[in-house]
């Protein structure tokens, strides 16, 4: 817990911001490109410059000319996207004695809450808290869960569940895109991954 002296939380009464948060002009490059491509997996085809593709090529287009995408109609409710954004939310509302508790500088720890994850050799910290419970299935994970606030342990195991759902789906498209024999990406290689993650930038800057 080297880095606890970074921990935002600390700075909420503090009258400027500490010279390590101010990123010097020159020393931050923000690629710009084309938009972000959208893939709606609640059909079989899409439309791009006129051309009809189907979820598989759309995926392997966006995989290979951006490396990301983003999914529309994806099945997972916004009444579970509402709640598990609120149960997020109030934790970072918590006291600041209630949220020290999960802080940790160790990247392998299943549940915990850092601040600046992997920029401290960098001499420039980032203004945020962030809050990350890796593990596949999070039901193995309650145990380690936050008791507070309330709901949070049933919202996120089922936010998991509904992710891990996806993600399956989407990995199996692109299993099929590179010509991988059936079930390559299959549930029980996910053991080591998955993961529900929170940013929340605080305080506000002075």
């Amino acid at each position: 817990m080297n880095n606890m002296k970074n921990f935002l939380g600390s700075f909420v009464s503090h009258p400027t911001v500490p010279e390590s948060y101010i990123c010097q002009p020159g020393k931050s490059i923000i690629p710009t490109g084309e938009s972000i491509p959208v893939i709606d997996l609640g059909g079989r085809r899409g439309d791009h410059g006129g051309q009809q593709f189907t979820l598989v090529e759309q995926i392997m287009r966006a995989t290979q000319v951006f490396g990301f995408f983003q999914v529309i109609n994806h099945g997972i409710s916004v009444e579970l996207l509402r709640d598990t954004l609120a149960v997020a939310s109030e934790f970072f509302e918590m006291s600041i004695e209630d949220r020290i508790q999960y802080y940790s500088d160790d990247p392998k720890r299943a549940v915990r809450v850092y601040t600046s994850c992997g920029m401290h050799d960098r001499g420039i910290l980032n203004w945020r808290e962030a809050m990350k419970i890796t593990g596949h299935p999070v039901e193995k994970l309650a145990h380690l869960l936050l008791e507070k606030p309330n709901k949070f342990r049933d919202v996120v195991v089922g936010y998991s569940a509904g992710v891990t759902k996806l993600a399956m789906r989407i990995l199996g498209l692109i299993n099929e895109g590179l010509g991988l024999e059936e079930g390559y990406f299959d549930d029980d290689k996910l053991s080591g991954g998955g993961a529900f993650h929170a940013d929340k930038s605080l305080p506000t800057v002075p």
